[in-house]
């Protein structure tokens, strides 16, 4: 059994949603420990009341890391969000020593097979797995940006890979900024070092594994049969849906800053069962008195970039908008 941990606020409500209904649908065991950010998303869990979904706030990650209060006070919300990444695997470590993965999600991650069986056949060895952007040859420069995700992290429950894991949180909590800077970017570029500090860290092979816009432009295959998805020719275990933003209109979906253009298989094989996900629990937010309604809002969890005249536009050259209409009803003809 593996431990996964992610958090959100009451903005990521939707995307928390959809990726807690896969985890549900695709792991059998292994739990989910999310990390409410704010009253509205704690309450909001514990009424629906997940099996296997351990609930905490943001006040037991703060409590048991002393200086993130700190960190809270000398760089932006958004900063504040990366530092958070790096301080849930060692609180995960240390509160469930019977797992034998700890491993930190992005909230906006969604589940296509059981990531656990990646893990389950990681050698004893292995302390540590990380899972690369993938960047096509023509993307290369991207990776000032870090040759790691920080999307899908898995740490084994050891003394050795705790010790990378204080390392990355205390190094974040020194400096983690959205900016590029002295070899450095948020708390992603730090991944880098660790195969420097420990022994057993490795690249996960598996492309499907944590796969994004970023790494679309090296896919050649995409299929799914009888719920079975595959890219590349191996299976298709959880996409990140970075950057996808939305209002009652429509959905830009992420990838046109990859200059990526979604295709109609691409579309109906991966994104359509995501944003048919995120519709549900659209509609069924914005029935909440309590809640804001979630199709008003562009905003995302981490500030990305602005939904700007020029952002739509290059959206609409790379074909990377859709109608909900496209969503709700099958454009494969």
């Amino acid at each position: 059994m593996n431990i996964y941990g992610t958090f959100a606020n009451r903005n990521f409500l939707s995307q928390l949603l959809a990726l807690t209904v896969s985890f549900h649908e695709k792991t059998t065991e292994s739990r989910l420990a999310i990390f409410a950010l704010d009253d509205e998303t704690h309450a909001f869990f514990e009424k629906l009341g997940f099996d296997r979904v351990d609930l905490r706030k943001l006040q037991d990650l703060e409590n048991f890391h002393k200086d993130l209060p700190i960190a809270k006070s000398n760089r932006l919300e958004s900063e504040y969000f990366f530092t958070l990444t790096s301080a849930i695997p060692s609180f995960l470590i240390t509160h469930y020593p019977r797992c034998n993965f700890a491993v930190y999600i992005d909230a906006d991650l969604f589940f296509f097979a059981n990531p656990d069986i990646v893990l389950e056949n990681a050698d004893s060895s292995v302390n540590v797995v990380l899972t690369p952007h993938n960047f096509a040859k023509k993307d290369s420069h991207l990776l000032i940006y870090g040759e790691f995700n920080t999307g899908f992290v898995a740490f084994r429950i050891n003394p050795t890979s705790n010790e990378v894991a204080e390392w990355w949180l205390q190094s974040c909590l020194a400096w983690c900024r959205d900016l590029v800077e002295d070899g450095k970017f948020a708390d992603q570029k730090y991944l880098e070092s660790f195969p420097v500090l420990i022994d057993g860290v490795i690249t996960c092979n598996d492309v499907g594994l944590n796969l994004g816009p970023w790494g679309l432009n090296n896919i050649s295959t995409i299929s799914s049969v009888a719920r079975d998805w595959e890219v590349n020719n191996q299976k298709l275990y959880a996409f990140h849906f970075s950057g996808i933003k939305w209002n009652r209109w429509g959905v830009i979906l992420g990838a046109w800053p990859y200059k990526h253009r979604i295709n109609k298989t691409l579309f109906n094989t991966v994104y359509r069962p995501y944003l048919t996900e995120i519709t549900k629990w659209n509609d069924y937010l914005s029935a909440q008195e309590t809640l804001i309604p979630a199709r008003k809002a562009l905003r995302t969890l981490r500030s990305t970039r602005k939904v700007t005249l020029r952002v739509i536009f290059r959206a609409l050259l790379t074909n990377d908008i859709r109608s909900w209409r496209s969503v709700t009803h099958d454009s494969n003809k």
